[in-house]
């Protein structure tokens, strides 16, 4: 029972940023818009550390679209891109000399979701595994319940952007059901 109540709960800081993304992407007004409609409050609403149903989150995403016309997937996307950027300060030592794009996201399990569960012990991030193909390419899984691979993907773009690097992603649903909590993610690096 506690681990279906975790996986149904997300930390206030990604309620937060998610409407820092808002102003940031669509403008203050189209923000009240999406919040009114989703029926969520303000960013005071949510607190960092505070733990708030995902359900809010999906209804705030799913507003985004309709109000937007861009696809769900893009939406997450997009917020995964502009929160990698807020928490690249946080993780600076993950990100620092002598690493690269592909020893940042190999080090997520082991190091930096490791940082994240010190900071917020209640949280449920999701699993990765890793197979190095060759210097330009790296095959991750990606498992999580809630199904967000697209905002995986943002975030891994934001890292590629960090390093200075262009990457070309696909993926591949791994489930049955084709419900997303299982996705291969196929990260290749492109060379101009």
């Amino acid at each position: 029972m506690y681990n279906e109540i975790k996986l149904t709960e997300m930390k206030g800081l990604i309620f937060q940023t998610y409407i820092d993304y808002l102003v940031t992407s669509y403008g203050e007004e189209l923000k009240d818009f999406i919040l009114r409609d989703a029926n969520a409050g303000d960013r005071e609403s949510y607190d960092a550390m505070g733990t708030y149903p995902f359900s809010s989150l999906s209804a705030v995403v799913g507003q985004t679209h309709k109000h937007t016309e861009i696809s769900v997937s893009d939406v997450l996307e997009s917020y995964g891109h502009y929160l990698f950027s807020i928490l690249a300060t946080s993780y600076a030592k993950y990100l620092g000399e002598g690493i690269d794009l592909f020893g940042f996201l190999e080090s997520l399990e082991d190091h930096v979701h490791v940082h994240v569960n010190q900071q917020f012990p209640d949280a449920s991030l999701p699993s990765f595994t890793y197979e190095r193909i060759d210097e330009d390419n790296l095959k991750m899984i990606y498992e999580s319940e809630r199904a967000m691979a697209d905002f995986g993907i943002g975030m891994i773009k934001g890292s590629a952007e960090h390093f200075g690097k262009q990457v070309e992603i696909s993926k591949k649903d791994l489930t049955i059901e084709q419900d997303g909590k299982e996705v291969e993610l196929w990260v290749k690096i492109i060379h101009d």
